[in-house]
């Protein structure tokens, strides 16, 4: 049985457009604007139109892959987010804390907006 969940568009633009997402099966069907979100009204563009097509890719990356001799190879989410944590760390210790860069979106992230 399908079912409609409300979302927000994960695109890096301005609007963070209101999706109705159709799931069925545990797979995405529709993404379609979501007539009810007070700034687009149902409007979404052609980019949010194809994630659709982009969550059910043959080629999506669905787990951590690192590079060994030459190759990606699957590693667990544990290790690569130790990895992450530990370069981060020790990038930070030798050039400092502006060598990290904290990089966000421009939208809203998703976040309701208050009348």
């Amino acid at each position: 049985m399908a079912e409609v969940y409300h979302s927000a568009c994960p695109l890096n633009c301005w609007d963070s457009c209101g999706f109705n997402v159709t799931v069925e099966d545990g797979k995405v069907t529709k993404v379609e604007g979501d007539p009810e979100h007070p700034i687009t009204k149902g409007k979404i563009c052609g980019r949010g139109r194809m994630l659709e097509q982009r969550a059910n890719s043959d080629t999506r990356l669905l787990y951590p892959l690192k590079k060994i001799n030459g190759k990606f190879e699957r590693i667990s989410w544990e290790a690569a987010l130790d990895e992450i944590a530990a370069t981060m760390k020790q990038n930070k210790e030798k050039y400092g804390s502006a060598s990290i860069l904290h990089s966000h979106d421009y939208a809203n992230g998703g976040l309701p907006v208050q009348p």
